[in-house]
């Protein structure tokens, strides 16, 4: 592998392969001399800084129940009882679509079934492309720094999927692979969008020291020529890591930079890795950082702005920024405002597959509760006592990602 992408990638010195693969300059010498690596354990690691798929991490999946559909598996993994339809039927036939057309093509499948099942759902059927269709061509003669490019890309929307499952170690994982593939493949523009990504998970952490300094290197990878929704995007994640630190002044100032950009119709993004990212999303994302800053009047226009601009299919979407407005209305003491929302957004988090989504709905619940004491809000707090599906434990209190910052936009 070491020989191949120093063979393939112009420009990639043993110095950078180092540091990819966690491993001193003089491993990469030997082992690109035909020496190797000794050390099993230390294989492995260095391989999973590449991106290579390795079977510990793919995740299992059922065989197909019929001959005739050896080619078109029927993944189960991480369909819930809840769903309300056929999941293992759904993610076939997407399977089938995926493995049957363009690795473009297939990335706009998983978003579109991302839009509308949640992430959770997906994470296992990404996993699976990755290592049947991308992992053999990165270690194949044909292999050019496009395939990197590809494997960085979807690596990121694996990153996202693991996020939105609840599964934020495997996230940061994804997110830090992703970024080895993008500087192996060239793409200042797929490297701005990781490390928007990075930002986002940082904050869903609560770690805004980092979250500020993925931002800023997102920022600095932008060169002027990249699309208008990760520009965008970006402006978008200096707004939230800057309110999060409480710094009003620039985080206003990055909104309204975001906002002038998006507020014109823009083309279509030119490339197939841009995340989607408009206004709608930069609402969602500025409700947010008003809350953040304790501004929740301002918070409650951005939110009711975003529910405004988005179609009733995005349930995922629709369902964090009500959610946003429901803390932004509680923060103004409506709290039988706030209480309606809650019991709505009740109902659909136990249909969306997202881990994310039922976090965000029990913090706002819990915030909430200081109000048990207005009959409104009590009747809804019992109505909604048992916590949504998609919610496990291991998903942080504070959801720090909204639909619109992720790989769907």
């Amino acid at each position: 592998m070491i020989r191949f992408l120093r063979h393939h990638v112009e420009g990639l010195s043993q110095e950078a392969l180092a540091r990819m693969c966690g491993v001193a300059q003089s491993t990469i010498a030997r082992a690109e001399a035909g020496r190797g690596l000794t050390d099993r354990r230390k294989a492995i690691e260095a391989l999973q800084g590449l991106g290579a798929p390795l079977k510990t991490e793919e995740p299992h999946l059922p065989q197909p129940r019929a001959a005739s559909s050896a080619e078109s598996p029927t993944p189960e993994a991480g369909i819930g009882a809840g769903d309300g339809v056929d999941g293992s039927a759904v993610l076939g036939s997407l399977w089938r679509n995926v493995v049957e057309g363009s690795t473009a093509e297939a990335v706009t499948a998983f978003r579109l079934a991302d839009q509308r099942a949640g992430g959770g759902h997906l994470y296992t059927l990404v996993m699976r492309y990755l290592s049947s269709r991308i992992g053999p061509a990165l270690v194949s003669e044909s292999g050019t720094p496009a395939t990197f490019v590809a494997a960085a890309g979807l690596t990121e929307m694996a990153g996202w999927m693991a996020h939105d499952a609840g599964r934020d170690d495997v996230a940061a994982n994804h997110f830090q692979r992703a970024l080895n593939l993008a500087r192996a493949g060239g793409t200042e523009a797929l490297t701005a969008q990781i490390w928007a990504s990075r930002a986002h998970l940082a904050l869903h952490r609560d770690d805004t020291k980092n979250a500020l300094l993925a931002a800023e290197q997102a920022w600095r990878h932008l060169d002027g020529t990249e699309d208008t929704a990760l520009r965008g995007r970006v402006l978008a994640m200096l707004t939230r890591a800057h309110a999060a630190c409480k710094d009003t002044t620039t985080a206003r100032t990055f909104l309204r930079q975001g906002e002038h950009l998006l507020s014109v119709p823009v083309s279509p993004p030119t490339s197939e890795w841009t995340s989607p990212f408009d206004l709608a999303s930069l609402a969602g994302e500025a409700a947010r950082s008003m809350c953040d800053l304790g501004d929740h009047g301002a918070a409650a226009e951005h939110a009711h702005h975003a529910l405004s601009l988005r179609s009733p299919e995005r349930v995922r979407a629709r369902l964090l920024a009500s959610l946003t407005l429901a803390q932004a209305l509680i923060g103004q003491r409506k709290a039988e405002e706030a209480a309606g929302l809650v019991a709505e957004a009740g109902t659909v988090t136990t249909e969306v597959g997202s881990a994310v989504a039922g976090a965000r709905f029990q913090e706002v619940r819990a915030a909430l509760a200081s109000y048990r004491n207005v009959p409104a809000v009590a009747t809804v707090l019992s109505q909604t006592g048992k916590a949504p599906h998609g919610s496990p434990a291991q998903a942080s209190h504070r959801s720090g990602r909204t639909d619109e910052g992720g790989h769907d936009g």
